[in-house]
């Protein structure tokens, strides 16, 4: 049995069983004060790792003043910047425990939130305000709320206080010892909440080492290896876990963090240009703009790597983006919020296996299994993927029912992803098994007409799901977004498809032609709401 059980070829790789912020701050002193490691792309605002270091301890002296208890909750709800990194790493420091949700959330997503996570403080934006003050009298949790405004005005709320306020305060004054102690294996450094496309979004409980075992072990140059040399673009949001990870991994290498509030487009190229940027995390939406995107007249020459993992990469599109972008390496990887990155393409490898998620990283356990018996199934047997590591969560905050749903006796974690893995026990994602379709009883993958659509001169981005069909009772429907001064009638994009695929895979549900496609705050396109 245990021949069915993938795990990594690389030895394991020990951790420091410290804290994150301590880990963070041990890293900071190893570089040169004057060492450049954040930059806010849209202001041009640098922190040296010695300004960073002081303000991470200063600010958490002020949360710690403010009245933040060790496990604390508080909840950011800001787009990406510099201050926000630096904010939440101080929480931590305080002995806080961080979490955060889109700046894009409704009232009521904010407001389950807060509720959800137990967030004693909230950190926003002046756009956020009125309605954290308005959550505030509904929820009397909330202990104070910090607005993240150079605009300050005067506030009569007095649970109301001004971020920058909190840059005054001097570590070296107080009486107690920063970064505050915390036990690695049983207190939690981050809230993470699920992407909510089942339900209500679950809080995901990140300890210490889960965080620290994953940023440690993306040090390793075959996992991911940043350099001070580097300069790694943060754009993918700090509330998801894939920002938070690369953030971290970037400062504690000593790359500068060049950070965004989201990627878009032609900025990204720009920032590229400009900030001379040579790596990037990305979902496969933002991986086939850069496939696309004309950089004829752009110098992206600095921009050489890129991990891509969040959703099944269509086929052909990593050859594109290489060749488009004159990459030197291409990745792509596989997680879940739950448990962080479980397999990857190593860096030596990245030319030689463009489809596969990858091998286990150190300290990581796959098995493939069949979802209707859990029989471990054998190379090239399809069946749902489930994950085991040190990285992984122990579990979501105050929902034993749903923890003891999604985890089996051995303490893997059942991901919900139809997959299998080769001979060489490299690891290949199919789709999500809730949005695999059956026509007539043949299973039909959504990616792969995805990949054909986007095959098309026309097509920019394309999303299939399923719909309910009197006669077949579920058939394929396709979204697709054209690209910029292109025109192609739907049905022209029908015949296309119908005319490269066998009857079942036909698209008898329709084709709409949309001006953009719904996407979450990391950029995956959410096809819960084209349902």
């Amino acid at each position: 049995m245990d021949d069915k059980i993938l795990k990594s070829p690389l030895p394991p790789i020990p951790y420091p069983e410290i804290s994150v912020a301590k880990y963070i701050l041990d890293r900071l002193k190893q570089f040169s004060g004057q060492k450049t490691v954040l930059l806010d792309c849209p202001s041009g605002r640098k922190h040296s790792a010695q300004q960073v270091y002081d303000h991470i301890l200063n600010i958490a002296a002020a949360f710690v003043d403010l009245g933040l208890n060790k496990g604390d909750v508080v909840l950011f709800i800001s787009p990406n910047s510099d201050y926000y990194a630096i904010g939440l790493l101080a929480v931590m420091a305080a002995g806080g425990v961080f979490s955060a949700c889109s700046e894009l959330s409704s009232y009521r997503e904010v407001y389950n939130a807060i509720e959800d996570t137990t967030a004693k403080y909230v950190v926003c934006t002046p756009d956020n305000l009125e309605d954290i003050k308005n959550i505030a009298e509904c929820l009397p949790q909330i202990r104070k709320i910090i607005l993240m405004s150079n605009e300050w005005t005067s506030q009569t709320d007095p649970k109301v206080v001004n971020y920058f306020q909190l840059y005054d305060y001097e570590a070296s004054e107080c009486s107690y010892d920063l970064p505050k102690r915390v036990d690695c294996h049983q207190d939690m450094a981050a809230l993470l909440l699920s992407s909510g496309s089942t339900g209500r979004p679950k809080p995901i409980i990140r300890l210490h080492r889960n965080v620290i075992n994953l940023t440690h072990q993306f040090q390793h140059q075959e996992i991911w290896g940043l350099t001070e040399r580097s300069v790694h673009s943060c754009q993918n949001t700090f509330c998801h876990s894939g920002g938070l990870t690369f953030l971290l991994h970037s400062i504690a290498s000593g790359a500068i963090a060049a950070i965004m509030p989201a990627f878009e487009g032609n900025k990204f190229i720009n920032y590229v240009e400009k900030y001379k940027i040579t790596s990037a995390f990305l979902v496969p939406s933002y991986v086939i703009f850069l496939a696309n995107v004309d950089v004829s007249n752009r110098d992206v020459s600095s921009f050489e790597d890129i991990i891509c993992a969040g959703s099944p990469l269509p086929e052909g599109i990593a050859d594109k983006v290489f060749a488009n972008m004159g990459l030197k390496y291409f990745r792509q990887g596989y997680g879940m919020t739950e448990v962080g990155f479980c397999t990857q393409v190593f860096r030596s490898k990245n030319l030689e296996h463009k489809a596969s998620v990858g091998w286990c990283v150190p300290d990581s356990q796959v098995k493939v299994v069949d979802p209707n018996t859990s029989e471990l199934l054998g190379p090239n047997q399809v069946g749902e993927v489930w994950i085991k590591s040190h990285q992984m969560t122990p579990g979501y905050l105050n929902l034993p029912d749903k923890n003891a749903e999604s985890f089996d006796g051995q303490g893997f974690i059942r991901s919900g992803d139809a997959g299998y893995y080769d001979s060489q026990r490299l690891l290949y994602i199919m789709d999500r098994y809730k949005q695999i379709l059956k026509v007539e009883g043949i299973i039909v993958l959504p990616s792969e007409l995805e990949y054909l659509l986007l095959s098309h001169e026309d097509v920019s981005e394309a999303a299939v799901i399923g719909v309910k069909h009197s006669y077949y009772v579920e058939v394929p429907k396709a979204f697709v977004v054209l690209k910029p001064q292109r025109k192609v009638s739907e049905e022209k994009l029908i015949q296309y498809i119908d005319g490269l695929v066998n009857d079942v895979k036909k698209l008898r549900g329709g084709l709409t032609i949309l001006q953009e496609l719904p996407k979450t705050p990391l950029g995956k396109i959410n096809k819960t709401l084209l349902q």
